[in-house]
């Protein structure tokens, strides 16, 4: 009776097993099919570009919504992706492959001294990772375990992608079309008398609360380093830089800041000031530009890089 059981687990076991590749096998070939949205598509057309171009600019929405590759002289890609932080850039970058590129990293401040942030954003591309070892290498230093949990489970990887992948895998339309990833944020008449609304209730700048004393977390620093690493070992540079925001900080967080990548040899562009007079054209929320904005803070970002 026992053995019998035993070869019953292993049979449900086995027959799991072979569902679960092929789950991942149709899921795959989708994935490979989508060049639109953020569950997977924007990943892939930043793998189809990533070393054809001089100048790769990562981050949050932040990044996405405020630097337009299209202002600068050089051919670039804009791969921000809303939601995300330093891990996953830094698990980006590392299968950027093309030496000499300028790598343009967003940070805000007050992420530097997040005790709370443990780099988790970075499993938004374990997806990728089953495709390129130099990417499971990083997620495998902070999360072995889910690349473990990967390697048993392939359709994993897809867990809260697959919606997403699904409706713009079925609104394909052929050929992918190649854009370079800036997402400007174009508001309505509508929405700039709320937002207005709102500064002349609330107030027009906001100064976030920093803990105390500040101490660098962790994680963000040794992605810093893995980063910094990723980039000499390509020749290529990279400059972490702070865009402009109605949320502030205070001066003391912004020199330690500076004075963090100063020590590790890292240029540093803090531009949360860059706009010196209030606009509400220039805004679309306090935290992020409006289109218009962008394209005038991208001119002026594009200059102190490639003329100063």
């Amino acid at each position: 009776m026992k053995k019998k059981s035993l070869i019953l687990f292993l049979m449900i076991v086995l027959s799991l097993l072979l569902v679960d590749r092929m789950v991942y096998a149709l899921l795959h070939s989708m994935e490979q099919k989508v060049y639109t949205g953020q569950s997977v598509g924007k990943a892939n057309l930043f793998n189809k570009v990533k070393d054809s171009v001089d100048l790769m600019i990562l981050g949050s929405s932040r990044a996405a919504r405020h630097v337009d590759p299209e202002l600068f002289p050089v051919p670039g890609f804009n791969m921000g992706m809303d939601g995300t932080h330093l891990g996953y850039a830094t698990a980006l970058m590392a299968v950027l492959d093309k030496e000499g590129q300028t790598i343009l990293v967003h940070i805000d401040h007050h992420e530097v001294f997040d005790d709370q942030y443990d780099a988790e954003d970075m499993l938004a591309l374990l997806n990728e990772a089953t495709d390129d070892s130099k990417m499971e290498k990083v997620i495998n230093k902070y999360f072995p375990e889910e690349i473990i949990l990967s390697k048993v489970s392939k359709s994993y990887v897809y867990n809260g992608k697959v919606l997403g992948m699904l409706k713009n895998y079925l609104g394909s339309t052929g050929a992918p079309r190649i854009s370079n990833g800036f997402d400007p944020l174009e508001p309505s008449a509508g929405q700039r008398k709320t937002f207005q609304d709102i500064l002349n209730k609330e107030g027009r700048y906001q100064e976030l609360k920093m803990p105390r004393p500040l101490k660098v977390n962790t994680f963000f620093e040794s992605l810093v380093e893995i980063a910094q690493k990723s980039a000499q070992n390509k020749r290529s540079e990279i400059i972490f830089f702070t865009s402009p925001s109605l949320n502030k900080v205070d001066d003391s967080t912004r020199a330690r800041t500076a004075n963090f990548f100063s020590a590790k040899g890292i240029r540093y562009i803090d531009d949360l000031d860059f706009f010196n007079d209030f606009d509400i054209d220039h805004w679309k929320d306090r935290s992020h530009m409006s289109k218009y904005g962008a394209e005038l803070y991208s001119k002026n970002l594009s200059t102190q890089l490639f003329l100063d």
